[in-house]
């Protein structure tokens, strides 16, 4: 297993693609990759088709998948608001690789019914396969995808975004192969000698005590330890310091608690969702996520120390982890709220990465939402990076 990653940053589409070419042939040492993705700015938007045309002709072995992204990573750099094509290509024996393509109008039924991924991919859970998904927003309902998906698949590691890079439905690009889409749904699978380890960084931590929810009807939280929810809340911010009071005034967010019993707490046991509305009237709070009575909750805070802390922590842990073989490239998701305009500084997340875990051949992109496990469940993130390091199972 051999990875390559560059990126281009030239405005002249020929020359971009070109650069990208050379340098990927170069890493793999003039061995032709059976995999490229593909990630690209919307300042190539006019010439988006030529993209995919270009690596599928280049290189007629491999299968070829990618998107549009509204910032766009790769060749060691976060490439925020400027023009960017990235790539990772990968020369992957014993491995099976299998792209596809849903239309908006085959989604419904592969919501309702999840089996239709197997004869669609066709592949079945003894597989093993990992996956790769990247839905339009604009075209699709992501979590219903990611969890339909799961669903077919339930012990397959997936990891991707939702494609940016455009503001109204159809601006939007999904490559597959040669072919362009502006809406629906790309993604691959992959299965056979390779894993994918995912590092899921929410870039929130968590305030006050951890409570239960005793009165709840689907997004709406009415009562926490039996007393309303909005006294409860008023209650812990009189708790906090004014920084704290005013960062969750900025961005309130709720952790819903993934832990099973006898598990240690920890922030990574949270699926961090946005706190979307009070009501006094009623004493009620509404959240992003569905919630039911008897749900452990905590509220949490987003701040940019608390998300570098998250991010290294993780790191730290997968570096210590006793893995039976390297990963030796990786993709990269991260929110479009992240970054410099969240750090202060370019190239945080990824300079975290390659610090603690060594540099390898990374691409991705900025999402309007990413896609990874939190306790072995898949969900849509917002303010999240999300890693995928892949690594060979060992079988070949």
């Amino acid at each position: 297993m051999k990875w390559a990653s560059a990126i281009a940053k030239d405005l002249d589409l020929h020359q971009a693609l070109m650069s990208l070419a050379r340098s990927i042939e170069e890493q793999l040492e003039e061995r032709e990759p059976n995999l490229v993705l593909v990630f690209v700015s919307p300042h190539h938007a006019s010439e988006y088709a030529i993209i995919p045309r270009f690596f599928d002709d280049r290189y007629p072995n491999a299968v070829v998948v990618g998107c549009s992204g509204g910032s766009i990573i790769g060749g060691h750099l976060e490439l925020e608001r400027e023009p960017g094509i990235s790539v990772l290509a990968g020369c992957l024996p014993d491995v099976g690789i299998e792209p596809f393509w849903l239309q908006e109008s085959e989604l419904t039924d592969f919501i309702e019914h999840p089996a239709n991924w197997r004869h669609q991919i066709l592949l079945e859970p003894e597989h093993q396969p990992i996956f790769l998904l990247f839905p339009d927003p604009f075209s699709s309902d992501g979590q219903r995808v990611l969890s339909s998906l799961e669903e077919a698949f339930p012990d397959s590691v997936i990891v991707g975004g939702l494609v940016s890079g455009g503001r109204v439905a159809g601006a939007h690009a999904l490559f597959v192969q040669a072919d362009t889409h502006t809406s629906g749904v790309i993604g691959v699978a992959l299965y056979g000698d390779i894993q994918l380890d995912p590092i899921v960084a929410q870039g929130a931590r968590p305030i006050g005590r951890s409570m239960v929810v005793t009165r709840a009807d689907e997004h709406v939280i009415y009562e926490l330890d039996g007393a309303p929810a909005v006294q409860v809340l008023d209650h812990l911010l009189r708790s906090l310091s004014e920084e704290e009071r005013e960062l969750f005034r900025r961005s309130p967010m709720v952790g819903l608690s993934t832990r099973k019993e006898g598990q240690n707490s920890g922030r990574d046991g949270f699926l961090v969702r946005n706190l979307l509305g009070v009501d006094r009237s009623t004493g009620r709070i509404g959240i992003n996520a569905k919630v039911g009575e008897q749900q452990p909750i905590q509220f949490h805070i987003r701040d940019a120390a608390a998300a570098a802390f998250e991010l290294e922590s993780l790191l730290l842990q997968y570096e210590q982890r006793d893995l039976d073989s390297k990963a030796s490239g990786a993709v990269m998701f991260s929110c479009l709220g992240r970054g410099s305009y969240f750090f202060g500084q370019r190239n945080h997340d990824l300079e975290l990465f390659e610090r603690l875990l060594g540099p390898m051949p990374v691409a991705g992109f900025f999402c309007n939402g990413e896609l990874g496990p939190v306790n072995r469940r898949s969900w849509v993130h917002g303010y999240t990076t999300v890693f995928g390091l892949f690594r060979p199972r060992g079988w070949s």
